[in-house]
């Protein structure tokens, strides 16, 4: 058995991964940016839960579980392509893909579709040293392959027995009256465990499952985002940003989904004037453990 690389090994490693991540950037002409980690205001996202914390200047705030709303506020003001490497905060348990401070790497191109930005983040990921194969996936075929279902035809009560006929348990479901929960909790248990190995990327997700993202009409209705995976690990989010007429309603209809109140969220006028663009943001701790064979994100 090989011995555990001393601190300074693992220091040194980690500050080449980055180095090596903004050389990619600045190979791509995308320029870096630090944004405020402290917001007045939330940013509506079901699932993710931000850390309160309470300042003498500004009373109660929040931290950032991302740079996006601040990078959305740059995009609008004409800055062009790009990026953020730092710190973001969310109220998470440590566990061994979970901390709730973590370094987060998110990038907007301006006039990229999502296809474009899938085919950045597979280059991306080659300079880095991830020399997997890659494999790619329509969401519907995921289903259809893998649990035999046309999620285009789905009802809570077939996706319920379904859960029933292969065991998966779904006591406590929160969003139970929602088909979206049933599909996650199958997604979990019978899609997610099938990129176990490689890199896996998933693109046409349900327009359910929008956020606030694009959507397009061929070959059938989808929301423009993809979801990265590897060796059954995600490490990457990304959009087709939603940017015209529709915007506004979308994310009325997104923070009914969330249990955070009203005045605490952040003002639409921030990003009506969005240009089109697509974004993605990577978990780089993730990235780094994967990198150099880690268990967990305790190293």
């Amino acid at each position: 058995m090989s011995p555990e690389p001393s601190s300074s090994t693992i220091l040194r490693k980690k500050s080449e991964f980055l180095q090596a991540i903004r050389s990619f950037m600045q190979g791509k002409d995308i320029l870096e940016v630090i944004t405020n980690p402290i917001m007045s205001h939330r940013v509506p996202d079901a699932g993710v839960d931000a850390l309160k914390i309470e300042t003498v200047a500004q009373g109660v705030s929040f931290l950032h579980t991302s740079p996006e709303w601040e990078m959305k506020r740059l995009l609008c003001q004409g800055s062009g392509d790009i990026y953020y490497l730092g710190t973001v905060f969310r109220d998470d348990l440590n566990a061994r893909w979970h901390k709730p401070a973590f370094t987060m790497l998110e990038w907007y191109r301006v006039g990229f579709d999502d296809r474009a930005l899938i085919e950045e983040c597979v280059s991306f990921l080659g300079t880095l040293g991830f020399k997997q194969p890659v494999f790619y996936h329509d969401i519907p075929d995921l289903y259809q392959d893998i649990c035999g279902m046309n999620i285009h035809q789905a009802s809570i009560s077939g996706l319920e027995q379904y859960c029933i006929q292969e065991q998966i348990v779904f006591d406590g479901l929160v969003n139970s009256d929602q088909i979206n929960g049933w599909l996650d909790l199958i997604w979990v248990n019978k899609v997610e465990p099938t990129f176990s190995s490689g890199i896996h990327v998933v693109s046409k997700f349900p327009v359910e499952q929008a956020a606030l993202a694009k959507i397009a009409e061929s070959p059938y209705p989808h929301a423009q985002r993809f979801e990265i995976y590897i060796d059954g690990c995600e490490v990457a989010n990304g959009y087709h940003e939603l940017t015209e007429e529709g915007l506004e309603d979308r994310f009325t209809e997104l923070l009914k989904t969330t249990k955070i109140k009203k005045s605490q969220v952040v003002s639409f006028d921030d990003i009506k004037c969005l240009p089109d663009c697509s974004g993605v943001s990577f978990g780089i701790d993730r990235l780094f453990a994967l990198r150099h064979d880690c268990l967990s994100l305790e190293v």
